[in-house]
């Protein structure tokens, strides 16, 4: 056998390695590909479901602490009429772009439907390409459309998927604002969605947080009423429904509506791809923000306002607000309008935002912090975070900033927590001239006995002209456990002080 090896190669020997033929696109004929009603009335195969003892029970994301209906609850009865009317023009439009891949059965059979991946992988085969492909055919090339990971996309939230268009004319500042669409896909043995009347089930269920489709709707929309999104998608991929949030004077407190249902084996016009593809449109051309009205307020901006839950308190007065004398009156009253976005993360996003009880324009200057309450590690760091800033609080307004409220927001799903405004993160320049005070803030944090543990200079403020200028924040991923919080510990991240400016100069 080695000599075999080791042996003169013979001329010829050495050919291309083959290898499985690539997945093709066949074109419905020379002239291009299909005209837009037989690419919706292509037939889409759906693989058979894992067994019993291979399916998953882990959701990926988990409504912890759903957003309540605010609102009607109602059945969108026009949907399918709708689609159609929006179709019907364009149904004999040839596009380069509708194209069908001759694998595509093959590849969906091969699917393990055994976890909420593979469903995410199944949608993003038989739903999310051909919709892109039906986006391009209708505006063109340039709308750009990416279903991709929340994270990139979304203000807030672990949505399981967000279509995204590249139209620079529609963001507004840091991008945080581009049409989009949310999804939320699910097992269908975790969530049946087939033969369920969902409007039904969710407003026979209203006051159970235990029934799993009012939690999903629930879930879906919170991501949506909190990321001013219209429309939303809840989908096993086997079946699905839109929905959609209406606003307008007749109904101020807000309408969410739900299609029929859209069966995976349906063609045409009640297809999920067309289902998928008319929303989609619908957000590119319309633009998806939709701004939820308050009954109480009356400027344009209104969605961009959050108020704490009722039964929350208020710790300590903001600077110069005028507060009620009721204390729970001063809960239900105050505002939080949000501004510019300074940071975010998987679990929660920090933005400046005015405090305000009546005028928007009497607005005292605030931060924000915003948790995501359906993902369980995000509730863990905001409920984390507040003790912290309990466990500091003789450091408040010193070395740490002060926490004026903490709690939920009022329509659930999202943990607030309202702090000073503390100026603008650390960078270089203002480093070198006060590493001393850094350092002696992070002593005194570490004499209360907490270790940080995530030094860097985004978590660290400077403000210009301010008696304690320096504030470290930031503390989910701090501790008060004195087997992590040794003084070892505490001496290493004092260190860690030290090597910021030469972890900047080499980064």
């Amino acid at each position: 056998m080695y000599r075999s090896i080791l042996a003169p190669l013979k001329p010829g020997f050495l050919r291309p390695l083959k290898c499985a033929p690539p997945i093709r696109v066949q074109p419905y004929s020379s002239q291009g590909g299909f005209t837009l009603q037989d690419f919706l009335n292509l037939e889409i195969p759906f693989p058979p479901k894992a067994r019993k003892e291979y399916l998953s029970s882990t959701a990926s994301t988990v409504a912890a602490n759903p957003r309540a209906l605010r609102g009607t609850f109602r059945t969108w009865n026009s949907f399918f009429e709708e689609v159609e009317t929006f179709f019907t023009p364009h149904l004999d439009l040839r596009s380069d772009s509708l194209t069908y891949d001759s694998h595509l059965p093959n590849v969906i059979r091969q699917t393990r439907l055994s976890d909420e991946n593979g469903v995410r992988d199944l949608a993003s085969i038989v739903l999310e390409i051909p919709c892109a492909k039906v986006i391009h055919a209708l505006n063109g090339i340039s709308s750009k459309p990416q279903f991709r990971s929340s994270r990139a996309s979304v203000n807030i939230g672990d949505a399981d998927r967000v279509l995204t268009f590249d139209r620079p004319e529609l963001h507004v500042k840091n991008n945080i604002y581009s049409p989009r669409v949310v999804f939320e896909e699910k097992t269908p043995w975790a969530l049946p969605l087939r033969g369920i009347d969902i409007v039904r089930e969710v407003n026979r269920n209203r006051h159970n947080n235990e029934n799993r489709y009012l939690r999903a709707v629930h879930q879906l929309y919170g991501y949506m009423t909190f990321n001013h999104l219209k429309y939303g998608i809840l989908t096993s991929v086997e079946s699905t429904r839109i929905l959609r949030r209406v606003h307008d004077s007749a109904h101020p407190d807000g309408l969410l509506e739900c299609s029929p249902e859209i069966d995976i084996t349906s063609k045409g016009m009640r297809s999920p791809l067309a289902a998928y593809a008319f929303i989609a449109c619908r957000a590119y051309r319309e633009g998806f923000m939709h701004l939820s009205l308050d009954p109480d307020l009356d400027f344009p901006t209104r969605s961009l306002v959050l108020q704490l839950a009722d039964y929350e308190r208020l710790l300590k007065p903001i600077p110069g607000l005028v507060f009620p004398k009721s204390p729970r009156q001063a809960v239900k009253k105050l505002r939080l309008f949000l501004r510019d976005v300074v940071g975010g993360g998987n679990h929660a996003y920090t933005t400046r935002a005015s405090a305000f009880f009546d005028d928007p324009d009497e607005g005292k200057p605030i931060v924000l912090k915003i948790y995501d309450l359906y993902s369980p590690k995000a509730t863990q760091r905001y409920h984390r975070e507040i003790d912290m800033y309990h466990h500091l609080v003789s450091l408040q307004g010193t070395c740490v900033p002060e926490m004026y409220a903490g709690g939920h927001e009022r329509g659930g799903g999202f943990g607030l927590i309202v702090l000073e405004d503390c100026g603008a993160e650390m960078d270089q320049t203002r480093f070198r001239t006060s590493k001393g005070q850094c350092k002696t803030a992070l002593s005194e944090i570490h004499r209360l006995g907490v270790l940080h543990r995530d030094m860097a200079f985004r978590n660290i403020t400077y403000k210009e002209n301010d008696p304690s200028p320096v504030r470290i924040i930031d503390f989910g991923e701090s501790t008060v456990d004195g087997n992590v919080a040794t003084k070892n510990a505490k001496r290493l991240e004092l260190r860690a002080i030290e090597k910021l400016c030469s972890r900047q100069d080499s980064s």
